[in-house]
């Protein structure tokens, strides 16, 4: 799993940990290609930082919500894969 701060951006390939980040921070990521897999990029803020904390020491939050955030990011990123394949 790819995690890393570069140029005051956060990026990851985990789509749970995103989701996560969407329903905490309410960031919107942007997507970007690389080697055929989609990488979420988030500015790194003091806020997005919290919500890394929060979401490794195991915040609590609404199931519904979060699987919802799940579903519509991968959505997402099915179609940002499918546009960069044209």
């Amino acid at each position: 799993m790819i995690q890393q701060i570069h140029e005051k951006l956060f990026r990851t390939k985990d789509l749970y940990l995103a989701s996560f980040l969407i329903l905490y921070s309410h960031l919107t990521p942007s997507f970007e290609k690389k080697d055929g897999k989609i990488i979420f990029s988030f500015p790194s803020t003091d806020e997005l930082y919290r919500g890394l904390q929060d979401f490794n020491n195991g915040e609590v939050i609404d199931a519904s919500e979060y699987a919802a955030a799940i579903k519509r990011l991968r959505a997402e990123m099915i179609q940002k894969k499918m546009e960069t394949e044209k």
